[in-house]
């Protein structure tokens, strides 16, 4: 494991990777993370968060009591009355009016914590400070998160397949295998059939990336992220069942490469050649690379991964897999290019990359095609693929009751794409349940989510909710009788 940095960037140590470095490492002392004017800082414990400070929300846990309905908004108004004349903290308020015993509020400060993590694991930029102190009291266990179930759940949530596959992408191409520490790792996740096909996999004999294609959800893609990250697995340059054979070429792209200069040819076999076609190879590779750079902006997403518009997805896998041992920095860190050709290739594995998120993504290709045919073109395209990565974090965080931040990846969405129905819809339902709610804002986004789709059962009914809670009572029975109309299971 590397050293940790005390300060640097999301952008070049993720969140995810940075809170199970520092759990390794048994890190006592706070981390500040801060994105535009949001910040919060958590307290670790042998690198496991206990504790929580926030300045964008000073009343954080009495609305989140709310959202969770374990208090109501008369009971939060009374405890925000308490705090601001005695100048107390949310948790004796609570308390004192009697809202939480002290285990409930144990509960909900734990939930606290772990709701901000996963906040923070959304966010695709940001800043972080490391500052090391004391190991904390004992009286602080209660408050322990498990830091590999919150990096799973975050994971699952926030990352796409494509960025869980890049991040593993330097052991792909290894055979790996369950070690002494998996046991205690993996009975912490949250599990399902994929993960359970993918675990028993791990046996030494497939590749990683083998193994990879059996976690096939979201849940088992985090879990595998999260056994690496550990150290739950032993990687090896051949395979169990392969004796002595060397392993595939693919390997001299991914693997260490002191380990693979040790694999000894087998005895019918000529040693390489190791003076003109390593040479070769990086000439090859340059012109390549110069080639696809000079047509980048010509070519459309399939053409960007060789494919034509009828590639099944596993075709489009296996294509951005092989573009990445290729263009990937990683792959090219010893390939002995010159620095502009790097970047080169950085600029066209960013959109090989681009081109994949997009065309493995289901609606998100349909919509692809149709702009492809139609006079929209490829920038209409991209930004409509933006819009639905922002729409899907943004729902997430509405599952999760985080309404507040829900909208900063909502009210994006809208603006880039305001003709979807279901971005309006999402908008106009956070603006309503975040505190305090803004039911005329929400209005006018759910009215506009019906206007562009008049058979949205869930648009018109958060609707008929919203004008309810504004006191037009005939307005709202008329909407819920619509939306039941439509969908007889609503109400």
């Amino acid at each position: 494991m590397a050293a940790i940095p005390d300060t640097g960037r999301l952008e070049e140590i993720s969140l995810p990777r940075l809170l199970g470095d520092l759990y390794r490492a048994q890190f006592n002392g706070r981390v500040e993370l801060g994105r535009q004017r949001v910040e919060h800082t958590f307290l670790l414990a042998s690198g496991a968060a206990i504790g929580c400070e926030s300045a964008a929300n000073k009343n954080g846990l009495c609305d989140q009591l709310v959202t969770a309905g374990t208090i109501t908004q008369k009971d939060r108004d009374r405890a925000i009355s308490l705090i601001k004349s005695k100048g107390c903290k949310e948790a004796n308020a609570l308390l004192q009016l009697g809202l939480l015993d002290p285990r409930g509020l144990v509960l909900a400060l734990r939930d606290q914590v772990r709701f901000r993590l996963l906040e923070c694991i959304s966010w695709p930029k940001g800043a972080f400070t490391l500052d090391a102190g004391a190991p904390p009291s004992e009286a602080a266990n209660p408050f322990r998160i498990d830091v590999y179930a919150v990096l799973q759940a975050g994971i699952e949530a926030h990352w796409r397949a494509d960025q869980v596959l890049l991040d593993l992408e330097p052991k792909i191409a290894r055979f790996a295998s369950k070690n002494d520490r998996f046991s205690s790792i993996f009975e912490r996740l949250e599990s399902d059939d994929a993960l359970a096909a993918f675990v028993q996999a791990l046996d030494g004999k497939p590749t990683f990336w083998d193994a990879l294609q059996l976690a096939t959800t979201p849940r088992s893609l985090a879990a595998a992220w999260v056994l690496d990250a550990a150290g739950a697995l032993d990687y090896s340059i051949e395979s169990d069942t392969a004796g002595s054979e060397a392993v595939a070429e693919v390997e001299i792209v991914f693997a260490d490469r002191a380990s693979a200069k040790s694999v000894k040819p087998k005895a019918n076999q000529s040693a390489p050649d190791r003076g003109s076609k390593p040479l070769k190879a990086a000439a090859a590779l340059r012109s390549e690379i110069t080639s696809r750079f000079e047509k980048l902006e010509d070519l459309d997403y399939y053409q960007l991964l060789g494919l034509n518009a009828k590639a099944t997805t596993a075709e489009i896998k296996a294509s951005y897999l092989q573009a990445a041992k290729q263009y990937h920095p990683d792959a090219l860190a010893t390939a002995g290019l010159e620095e502009l050709t790097r970047q080169q290739a950085n600029k066209v594995f960013a959109r090989i990359s681009k081109a994949y998120s997009v065309l493995s993504n289901q609606r998100q290709r349909a919509e692809y095609d149709e702009a492809r045919s139609s006079d929209e073109g490829p920038i209409d395209a991209a930004r409509l693929a933006n819009a639905e990565s922002l729409y899907r974090k943004g729902e997430v965080l509405l599952r999760l009751g985080n309404f507040a931040g829900a909208i900063e990846f909502l009210r994006p969405a809208v603006e880039l794409w305001p003709e979807e129905s279901d971005y309006c819809s999402a908008l106009g339902w956070a603006l309503y349940r975040k505190l305090p709610s803004e039911p005329d804002l929400a209005r006018e986004q759910l009215e506009r989510a019906v206007e562009l789709s008049p058979k949205n059962a869930t648009a018109i009914h958060q609707l008929s909710i919203v004008v309810r809670s504004i006191g037009e009572t005939e307005e709202a029975d008329s909407l819920l009788g619509r939306a039941r109309s439509i969908d007889p299971k609503i109400g």
